[in-house]
């Protein structure tokens, strides 16, 4: 009785600091005024213009249209995207619970977790797409699960539609996403055939497999059109180091061609012109006529550039591998295994969370594991250790199929984003960040709502 009580009480107490931080981001969008950056002002252009069949833009439809919608209300931008990425959270956390309590102490250890990091929230402050990242990556998540775990049977139709569905949402907000829906099939595909728990996934997962390779192809040449691909081939040459490499061959390759050692030195050139005149800036580099093929404003260097790319990374073997060890090096020291992305304010931010919140979390999921695995059994004649874990893990295998294949797929894409490069690496990788966190949370709120949970387990967690 004492133990629930003590419990009871802890509940209620996180469950007021969940409120204050719900408040406390909320009022702080109603008292800072939105801001402004580079990007914003073609999203506004996109919005003014976007049924316009003459205008062309290089950019995803979803916010452009979010941004007109609001164009004809009295409502502010940031307060509408935070309460959007509030109610999407809240979903994920309510189709978690089931018929537990909404607010248990579980959940609420989750949403303040959530509510902790900066990186997610601050976003909501600015005229740019990661205004509404959060929300629409979580529905793509939420939707992965409806086609993994249905309410009762599902007929095919069904999970073909919610295939399109997640598609779509990626294709308009962020197109590069359609390579984490891509993986995820291929994951969870591979795990029905090859995991004994992974069987009743077979047919959806093929399903969501098949329709996400159908549209992956058959929008890759919009997809590439909508994306800034040009620009993260230049300001991944310029930031890589290969240049070294790309001066020895120029000094010892003997069997170069004129026109072929031409090409090299001027790529050089280029390199070395946009680190040090132009610091690392190429969109700056690219509005003068010095470059003579990195330019990234003029549509007749676009072969300059793949040629150029060409020769850096594919013709050595060996500039491959580098490629790749670099994306991994950037992954592990500049985002901290993508733990940084939920740091980095764009917007508004609650003081003290940008450079304490991931470390809260993490200390706080350590001294849970630590109380979990030497705390006395319900016998009081040993310790529990972390046999609930495992004994959930084992009796919930599509679960933990599920949860591991989205976890692997969000670190390969990971690193794949971080091949770009470029200045504002958290922000391109935080979408990859994103389906690992939702990965992690949607294990936890599925032991709190139980199913194979030990009876050990203290009530209410």
């Amino acid at each position: 009785m004492t133990h629930t009580l003590r419990l009871t009480r802890l509940t209620r107490s996180l469950q007021v600091i969940l409120f204050l931080l719900f408040s406390g981001w909320l009022i702080l969008f109603i008292i800072s005024p939105v801001k402004m950056f580079p990007d914003s002002y073609g999203y506004f252009a996109d919005a003014k213009n976007l049924f316009d069949p003459a205008y062309q833009t290089v950019r995803p439809v979803l916010f452009p249209f979010f941004l007109r919608v609001l164009d004809g209300t009295p409502l502010k931008m940031s307060i509408v995207a935070y309460l959007l990425n509030c109610a999407s959270l809240l979903a994920l956390v309510k189709m978690a619970a089931g018929k537990q309590p909404l607010f248990s102490l579980r959940n609420t250890i989750v949403l303040i977790c959530f509510f902790l990091l900066t990186g997610l929230w601050s976003y909501c402050g600015t005229y740019l797409t990661e205004s509404i990242l959060f929300s629409v990556t979580l529905w793509i998540f939420i939707l992965l699960v409806r086609i993994v775990f249905p309410a009762g049977r599902q007929h095919p139709l069904l999970i073909i539609l919610y295939s399109l569905l997640i598609c779509l949402l990626a294709t308009i907000l962020k197109p590069w996403i359609m390579i984490m829906v891509l993986l995820s099939g291929v994951f969870l595909f591979l795990a029905s055939f090859i995991l004994r728990g992974g069987r009743l996934q077979r047919l959806p997962s093929f399903i969501l497999l098949t329709v996400s390779v159908v549209l992956f192809f058959a929008g890759l040449h919009y997809n590439r059109g909508k994306s800034a691909e040009k620009a993260n081939m230049v300001v991944l040459m310029i930031s890589s180091g290969n240049e070294d490499d790309l001066r020895e061959r120029l000094a010892s390759d003997k069997g170069l061609s004129k026109d072929s050692a031409a090409f090299i030195a001027a790529l050089v050139a280029d390199i070395d012109l946009i680190n040090h005149k132009y610091q690392r800036n190429p969109w700056l580099a690219s509005a003068t006529t010095e470059l003579k093929v990195l330019n990234l404003f003029d549509k007749k260097y676009v072969p300059a550039i793949d040629k150029a790319f060409h020769i850096m990374y594919f013709e050595h073997f060996k500039d491959l591998i580098g490629l790749g060890l670099l994306s991994l090096e950037r992954h592990v020291s500049q985002l901290r295994l993508g733990t940084s992305c939920f740091e980095v304010a764009y917007g508004p931010e609650l003081p003290g969370l940008r450079t304490s919140a991931v470390i809260i979390i993490v200390s706080f999921a350590l001294l849970l594991v630590i109380y979990q695995s030497t705390r006395p059994d319900a016998s009081g004649k040993g310790r529990v250790g972390l046999k609930p874990m495992r004994q959930f893990l084992k009796e919930n295998a599509q679960l933990t199929i599920f949860t591991s294949a989205i976890l692997l797929a969000g670190i390969i894409f990971s690193i794949f984003l971080c091949v770009a490069g470029a200045d504002e690496l958290q922000r391109t990788v935080l979408p990859a960040a994103l389906f690992q966190l939702f990965a992690l949370a949607w294990l936890i709120l599925r032991k709190g709502a139980g199913g194979g949970v030990s009876s050990t387990s203290p009530p209410g967690l």
